[in-house]
């Protein structure tokens, strides 16, 4: 499935309050749109992650190479919020929202594939 269709069915199944059987908040319409222009911003040679809800509302992007990883959650705004795992280290982050895929994210991608 193509990275829109994705996003197209995970707002139609995440739209509501509780989507989850418990309490996640739901996945808005902004959050879509912010994701699909994160996601169109990315680089032909970036590998295509994978996309799944988060039970705050937001959507997770996440690439993933043996324990390797890394996970961008999309907030409604825009901001990016970053969770790195490369060669036994970890970090977090923040990004603001911005018109290009910021440069950092793009190297930390290429970093959990080279490893």
């Amino acid at each position: 499935m193509n990275l829109d269709a994705k996003l197209t069915e995970l707002a139609a199944e995440c739209a509501q309050p509780g989507w989850d059987s418990y309490s996640a908040q739901p996945v808005t319409a902004a959050v879509i749109d912010a994701a699909r222009r994160f996601l169109a911003l990315l680089p032909e040679d970036v590998p295509q992650p994978e996309i799944f809800p988060s039970p705050d509302g937001c959507v997770e992007v996440g690439w993933e190479n043996g324990d390797n990883w890394l996970y961008v959650s999309i907030q409604p705004d825009g901001t990016l919020a970053c969770a790195v795992m490369v060669a036994g280290q970890g970090h977090t982050g923040r990004v603001v929202p911005c018109e290009v895929v910021p440069p950092v994210i793009l190297k930390l991608i290429r970093e959990v594939w080279a490893s």
